[in-house]
């Protein structure tokens, strides 16, 4: 199963790799993937944060959580998918620490940063916690999860970094974030501090111009 799909692309590019598979796919909104999917692929509307209605009666040998974790209560979300684990079976999270950082502090003072500050702050005051993610290797042992490995990755927010597969993950994580910004923005900024429409989007321009700057040297942990 993979909770948060988006596009739909990984579920089915898991479903071809391994088409002996039943694969499931869940969103909170109805998919329309761009790609064919496979007959062993399907996807329906639930959400990961209330009770799993799609899945009763259901267990799954691997489920695979993205993003899902800014927001939610750690209970609300880790302990249904131990839950439906088939006995020996697999639970991959892939989690993105929203923090921006630079280890050359070319980051600091750009309204790119600004921008990701306030949000970070927003978030909080709702209720979320943007730092969350960083402990679930402490909480999966005290719900029952055993065998847990934790992998921390640099990625840059843009292609400012040398090498090939660099330059490449920052293509996509600018991709990602240019996509993210203003749903996030307007969904959280107008609430909290209440910025008008207007505000948020002169602070959405300057900050994008940051992300068109190879002199900033940011990127965040995944």
């Amino acid at each position: 199963m993979h909770a948060m799909l988006g596009t739909g692309i990984w579920a089915i590019d898991f479903a071809q790799q391994h088409p002996k598979s039943e694969v499931l796919g869940i969103d909170l909104n109805p998919i329309e993937p761009e790609l064919p999917v496979p007959p062993n692929c399907r996807f329906e509307c639930g959400d990961a944060q209330n009770e799993w209605t799609f899945a009763e009666g259901k267990s799954f040998d691997y489920i695979h959580v993205r993003s899902l974790g800014l927001m939610m209560d750690h209970h609300l979300l880790l302990k249904p998918v131990y839950d439906h684990l088939t006995p020996g079976g697999w639970a991959e999270f892939q989690e993105w620490n929203m923090k921006f950082e630079s280890a050359d502090r070319s980051l600091e003072g750009t309204q790119l940063y600004r921008w990701n500050c306030l949000v970070r702050k927003a978030i909080q005051q709702l209720g979320g916690d943007t730092a969350r993610i960083m402990s679930y290797k402490h909480i999966l042992p005290k719900i029952g999860f055993e065998e847990i490995t934790e992998r921390k990755y640099a990625v840059p927010l843009t292609p400012w970094a040398p090498g090939k597969q660099s330059k490449a993950m920052g293509q996509m994580n600018k991709t990602n974030i240019l996509a993210s910004m203003r749903p996030m923005s307007m969904a959280i900024l107008t609430k909290v501090p209440g910025w008008s429409i207007s505000a948020v989007e002169d602070l959405l321009t300057a900050a994008r111009k940051d992300l068109d700057n190879a002199q900033i040297h940011g990127f965040m942990t995944l």
